[in-house]
């Protein structure tokens, strides 16, 4: 009987002490990585009521980010950004890639 209990009590405590996963992990999981980017400069745009991002020196592209914080929902906002650009689907907007962010700083 000792070891019932045992067992129970260390069954909760596993599943108490589980980590959720990070909320982008499932962020455009079924998309293949096209490049990555490194601490590059960038700026925030909100474009038909979506922010975007937008990376110093493009001219005609735009990162659709996963899930940005909402401090960073801020229009001309310039940032650091560093992540995984994903592979164009082509039913999306055209010059728009969809963005990973796995580190953004002001």
């Amino acid at each position: 009987m000792k070891h019932y209990y045992i067992s129970i009590l260390l069954t909760i405590i596993f599943f108490s002490c589980k980590k959720e996963k990070d909320a982008t992990s499932n962020c455009f999981s079924d998309i293949a990585t096209s490049r990555t980017i490194l601490d590059k400069q960038a700026t925030i745009q909100l474009l038909n009521n979506e922010f975007y991002i937008i990376e110093k020196g493009a001219i005609d592209t735009r990162l659709l980010p996963c899930s940005l914080a909402d401090e960073f929902k801020i229009n001309s906002l310039l940032v650091t950004i560093t992540g995984e650009v994903k592979n164009i689907i082509l039913s999306g907007a055209c010059c728009t890639e969809n963005f990973v962010i796995n580190k953004i700083t002001r």
